[in-house]
């Protein structure tokens, strides 16, 4: 890890006291890695994008003339540079680590790593709010999510438990999505997950269009 550069990551690999092969890595946020120096456009290509964007008063412009929904001119901006299978699939995976990573965070206890002996807050307050309900998988407790009455204190502190199992698992160098910044990455999943478990939603097409919207407006 540089220091100077904290989005940056080098590897080497040694053999015999020797360096056979070495490269640097930097993350381009949503969970998404590249290697340095490499793109996927030509220097002598200029990217010609459907909606070029440089600020929020050209996006709301587009809206404005096109009738198209912020979601829709993310869209056709991302198909210049994949497919929208590869689009879907990629939205996909990011939304599924971001529910792995407050899973994790919401059974995992004992204290945060580090000098400060930060205790984990996650875990006790997932456990009380589904004291009535046993989860040993993912799986069970995407259920027992599902069964939660939909009383407003309750889903007030869900969306607070949620930002704090991610929020913990970052401080514990667990797997997260830095959602466009990292002070996100606890944000982005919690209003997601709230939306997906507790209001009525079309499932991974309502995921979709969230998380092309939120990066569009962080970018």
């Amino acid at each position: 890890m540089h220091k100077a550069h904290p989005n940056l990551i080098s590897f080497k690999a040694i053999h015999r006291g020797s360096i056979v092969l070495e490269d640097t890595f930097c993350s381009l946020g949503g969970g998404f890695i590249q290697r340095l120096g490499y793109s996927q456009v030509r220097n002598d290509e200029k990217i010609l994008l459907p909606f070029p964007i440089q600020c929020g008063v050209d996006l709301l412009s587009y809206s404005k003339n096109t009738n198209l929904s912020i979601w829709d001119i993310v869209l056709e901006n991302e198909k210049y540079f994949r497919s929208e299978d590869e689009i879907n699939q990629n939205i996909s995976r990011i939304f599924e680590v971001m529910k792995e990573s407050a899973y994790r965070g919401c059974i995992t206890e004992g204290f945060l790593p580090g000098y400060l002996n930060v205790k984990r807050r996650a875990r006790s307050l997932c456990s009380k709010l589904l004291e009535k309900h046993q989860y040993k998988s993912i799986n069970a407790w995407d259920a027992a999510l599902r069964n939660e009455p939909l009383i407003f204190d309750t889903l007030n502190t869900w969306i607070s438990c949620f930002a704090l199992a991610v929020n913990e698992e970052n401080a514990a160098m667990g797997r997260i999505v830095t959602s466009t910044t990292n002070g996100a990455s606890g944000v982005i999943p919690a209003v997601l997950l709230y939306h997906h478990y507790f209001i009525k939603n079309r499932g991974i097409e309502d995921v979709k269009k969230f998380l092309s919207v939120a990066e569009e407006i962080a970018m």
